[in-house]
Order: C-alpha cells, then structure tokens, then sequence
C-alpha cells in the first residue's frame, strides 16, 4: 500500500523547492517554502471578523422610535 506520509511530502517539497529555484522558478520556489512553513505551523491564516454594531445601533434606534411614537415615553 502506497501511504502518503508527513516526511516524504516535506522531502519532496524541499526537492522541489531546490529544483525550482536552480531553475529561476522563484514563484514555485516561494510556494513550496510556503507550504512548508504552513506544516511548521508559522504562519497563521487570519480572518477578519466584523461585528454587526451597525445592526445592533440601527435595531435600538428603530425599537426607541417605536416607543416614542407610541406614546409610551
């Protein structure tokens, strides 16, 4: 049975990454280096997370309106 391994596809990225670089392929190169530094855990995806304040503001001054034309000040 043929099993992919952690250190066959770091020592095939490293290869590559030799070969690429040997041939002026710097993108390549540079992904591979990437790939292997995502393994090592250094690099951190980020994303952005964005609270809905504006919702909530909006919600509060609709609900204040609503009382106020209600009478019930």
């Amino acid at each position: 049975m043929n099993t992919i391994q952690p250190e066959r596809v770091l020592e095939e990225l490293l290869r590559l990454r030799e070969e690429a670089a040997a041939a002026g392929q710097f993108t390549a190169a540079v992904r591979a280096t990437e790939l292997i530094g995502k393994h090592l855990s250094m690099f951190v995806d980020r994303v952005e997370q964005k609270s809905d304040i504006d919702f909530a503001t909006r919600l509060m001054s609709a609900r204040r309106r609503n009382h106020e034309e209600s009478g019930d000040t």
